[in-house]
């Protein structure tokens, strides 16, 4: 889990980093780009930096891998592959969480976002989490490294995490190529938080759906 953790500390170093060296002077650059919605941007814009960074952490995405050679017990067990498969996911989302409150946390002191763009990031965060986590999941599921002899093979030595990541990056690019273009047409900050809400959410249930459809018919074939 190592690399999960200095995951998690990519953005603090690197928010830190910028203020000391002249990274103050961002937001009122951003204000003056692109007008009074330039705080509503910058919270859609950490929403998808943070999923993009929960499809890089490796926790979804080695899910079923990191069982390895013992995975055969998971099949064992009187608890269906579609619990099991949702148990990884709310592991999953845990970590996405810290990672979400973190990025919250630097959002709040670097770009002054206040009280309630903190709760929409909050929000959007936590729901931009599920469809990635489910994404990576899914490509982990479908093809699991389970033949490792030391256990960091199954996160460091897979190139299937990497696959799972441009599947989610290709996943985020869609949804905000749908919000850019709403976004160019002028609507207000609460008309694309709730279209990015609804997005998600809709994604998400899909997605979910598919993971458990998958969960019943995949497993037993590992």
């Amino acid at each position: 889990m190592l690399t999960v953790l200095l995951n998690l500390l990519i953005l603090p170093i690197l928010m830190v980093s910028m203020y000391f060296t002249g990274g103050e002077e961002l937001a009122p650059f951003l204000e003056m780009i692109l007008g009074a919605q330039a705080k509503d941007v910058v919270v859609l814009a950490m929403v998808g930096f943070h999923g993009v960074v929960t499809g890089l952490n490796q926790v979804a995405s080695t899910a079923v891998s990191r069982e390895g050679p013992m995975f055969w017990m998971s099949k064992m067990i009187p608890v269906s592959p579609k619990v099991q498969m949702r148990a990884k996911l709310i592991y999953s989302l845990l970590f996405a969480f810290v990672q979400l409150v973190i990025l919250a946390g630097v959002g709040i002191w670097f770009f002054k976002l206040g009280a309630l763009r903190f709760v929409v990031l909050m929000a959007l965060g936590i729901l931009v989490s599920v469809p990635v986590s489910i994404i990576c999941l899914l490509n982990d599921l479908h093809r699991p490294k389970l033949n490792w002899t030391e256990p960091q093979q199954a996160m460091k030595g897979n190139f299937q995490t990497m696959v799972a990541w441009l599947l989610s990056m290709l996943y985020l690019a869609a949804v905000a190529f749908v919000v850019r273009g709403f976004y160019l047409l002028g609507l207000s900050a609460g008309w694309l938080y709730g279209i990015s809400a609804t997005l998600l959410a809709i994604s998400s249930y899909g997605l979910l759906t598919w993971l458990d459809h998958a969960s019943e018919s995949v497993y037993v074939k590992l």
